[in-house]
């Protein structure tokens, strides 16, 4: 799917990290796929690292490996009265 999406010059390709199939999360999914895309691959394009971020070193580690933009659900979601609390927190604004 990647290599598709890089043949289609997307300016905007997400990786989930949580398997469909098994629906386990890795990080390191992202970490991958984006080691495979490079530094040249992701020039004018946008990297979304996105399920199973739940914390500030969640994203930290995302970020160091390219990712420029996160979707982050479940954890919001599981936080209750207060998800702007959680986002800054992931954000490092806490």
């Amino acid at each position: 799917e990647l290599d598709r999406a890089m043949a289609a010059n997307c300016t905007v390709i997400g990786v989930n990290n949580r398997n469909l199939k098994l629906f386990q999360v890795d990080l390191g999914t992202t970490e991958r796929l984006s080691a495979h895309i490079g530094a040249s691959g992701r020039a004018g394009r946008i990297l979304v690292g996105e399920s199973g971020i739940h914390t500030r070193a969640d994203v930290v580690r995302l970020k160091n490996a390219g990712v420029q933009a996160v979707l982050v659900g479940e954890s919001l979601m599981r936080q209750g009265a207060d998800p702007k609390a959680k986002a800054h927190e992931l954000l490092g604004l806490a």
